[in-house]
């Protein structure tokens, strides 16, 4: 072993601690950076907790809320509720397509007037529509008349699924 051994063997260390050194800032910056990150996190967790329990809370008194609604209104009325009138509406024409809304009215045992608003309701939720065939010339030459009302691609998927139409119409 010579002189320069030795200084060299100080130099290195001498330099390897410096840079372990500074490794070791640069290791405890990003803890400090993460720990803060993750009280952040947990902030924003205990919030979202919180507003998740009153979103609960909320969503409970609505529901109790519509039931109420739901069953005042089906005791105030005499009639039948939307969506019986409109299950039934829908049955009938999935049995007989093309009735109009007089003949709907009949087959029930309904109102025309009730009918007419049913039947208007469901076309705007686009459950049933007004079958128009192309046009066509019958034996007097003039153009058939459009047929009357059948279920739409949706209202044939409901009764498909044995799922009335929403109370919301």
């Amino acid at each position: 072993m010579n002189i320069f051994d030795g200084i060299e063997k100080l130099i290195n260390e001498r330099g390897s601690a410096k840079i372990i050194g500074e490794r070791l800032l640069l290791a405890k910056d990003q803890n400090e950076a993460q720990e803060k990150r993750i009280q952040e996190l947990e902030s924003q967790l205990e919030k979202s907790a919180a507003e998740k329990a009153t979103l609960r809370l909320d969503l409970q008194k609505c529901q109790n809320e519509s039931k109420e609604l739901t069953q005042k209104i089906q005791s105030s009325q005499g009639s039948p509720s939307r969506s019986d009138n409109d299950r039934k509406i829908l049955e009938l024409l999935a049995k007989r397509p093309g009735m109009s809304t007089e003949q709907i009215a009949q087959g029930l045992n309904h109102d025309v007037e009730r009918t007419k608003y049913d039947v208007t309701e469901l076309d705007n939720i686009r459950f049933i529509e007004f079958y128009r065939p192309p046009i066509s010339f019958g034996r007097s030459g003039k153009p058939v008349p459009p047929t009357g009302w059948r279920l739409s691609h949706a209202g044939r998927g409901y009764m498909g699924k044995g799922v009335s139409p929403p109370d919301s119409l």
